[in-house]
């Protein structure tokens, strides 16, 4: 499963007609869904994150109050250092929550004040009680959670892309001082020709695609979400030829007869719009007279304007190749049908759609604003 670390500025998503900021969503199947959307501003980078609940079992009493005290807890429990999976009523957590293993719990640390919850039902409605006060408005926060994949096939067209959702497990209120950045930790299953180096001459950049594997419950095993990552050289001439080439062995020098190869990286996630620098020659033919005849100054032309904003940049950069990869990637039996065999009889075909990010189900518009909204959030 795939990490992610945000540090930056932490709020509750706007309310909208189809998407509330926290909701409860009763299905007649006793199923009920529990989503808390949050806001997450990494200096120019934007995300949106989510608390999501699935309990079974669960209804509303006759004064309206949703019940889910027959709902079914599954968790891991730590007995003497030994991890044991246990799954318990909701009634009953009160028994097990000293006895769950501290890397299922989720947390939210202010200080010396420790919040925790075993599940994400009462994790969802803690978060947006302390967001909602308004105590932590202007706090930098670290986020840490995991990424999570999902396909989605549109029954009119037949396209089906790739949706990202950012599940929050663990909240910290850090010092405003903290550098603001969001990274993440991810494996992926490279083929031997997992490279496009068509952006390397004119970028000193190229494009590493791929599968990254996450467990699918009707498979019973991993399955492999296409991805493209960009991997910057970030350096010049004969040092990012040299810095290419050693970086090509690493990722390919490990196949054989075998399909596939597994190398894990350090990355940064960037989501925001890239700014245009203000252009004097699209300035209409009497701001230019204003200027010529000096009248007025460029610079308060400029600044009159400012930065345009271009197109949204969304993408995930290698920052570095994680530990345990220091040989190269590492060979695998696993072949490239079996990896993207989703569990059902229809053919497994590579997913070559997923420029598309999601804050909902993974079902449409995932982290797309609507028409006319503006893509940066207020802080």
């Amino acid at each position: 499963m795939s990490k992610f670390t945000m540090v930056g500025k932490l709020e509750l998503a706007k309310d909208r007609d189809n998407r509330l900021a926290f909701s409860d969503n009763l299905l007649d199947s006793g199923c009920n869904i529990r989503q808390l959307n949050l806001q997450m501003k990494c200096n120019k980078d934007n995300f949106n994150l989510q608390i999501k609940s699935f309990m079974n079992n669960a209804k509303r009493d006759s004064d309206g109050i949703l019940n889910v005290n027959n709902s079914t807890i599954y968790t891991i429990l730590n007995k003497d250092g030994k991890y044991e999976s246990v799954n318990f009523k909701y009634k009953d957590k009160d028994k097990y929550e000293d006895k769950v293993a501290n890397f299922r719990k989720l947390v939210f640390v202010n200080g010396e004040e420790r919040m925790e919850c075993i599940d994400t039902f009462d994790y969802a409605m803690f978060v947006h009680t302390m967001l909602k006060s308004g105590d932590y408005k202007d706090k930098i926060f670290q986020v840490q959670g995991t990424i999570e994949f999902s396909n989605y096939k549109n029954p009119k067209t037949g396209v089906e892309n790739t949706y990202t959702n950012y599940n929050v497990e663990r909240i910290y209120v850090v010092d405003n001082d903290s550098e603001q950045k969001a990274t993440a930790n991810m494996e992926m299953y490279i083929t031997e020709d997992c490279i496009d180096d068509s952006r390397l001459e004119e970028e000193n950049t190229f494009n590493l695609m791929g599968y990254i594997p996450q467990y699918l419950s009707k498979k019973k095993g991993d399955f492999g979400y296409y991805k493209m990552l960009e991997y910057p050289l970030n350096a010049e001439g004969d040092k990012a030829k040299k810095k290419y080439e050693l970086i090509k062995r690493v990722l390919l020098d490990n196949f054989e007869d075998n399909e596939l190869c597994k190398i894990g990286f350090k990355v940064n996630l960037i989501r925001q719009r890239e700014e245009i620098p203000f252009d004097f020659d699209k300035c209409t033919d009497e701001e230019k007279d204003l200027v010529e005849y000096g009248l007025m100054e460029l610079k308060d032309l400029e600044m009159q304007y400012g930065a345009g904003m271009g197109e949204l940049k969304d993408c995930i950069q290698v920052s570095s190749i994680a530990r345990g990869y220091s040989t190269g990637a590492t060979p695998t039996n696993l072949t490239l049908v079996e990896l993207l065999n989703n569990g059902e009889e229809e053919k497994a075909k590579p997913i070559l759609n997923d420029d598309l990010t999601s804050d909902e189900d993974g079902d449409l518009n995932i982290f797309d604003t609507e028409e006319g909204d503006d893509f940066s959030f207020d802080f």
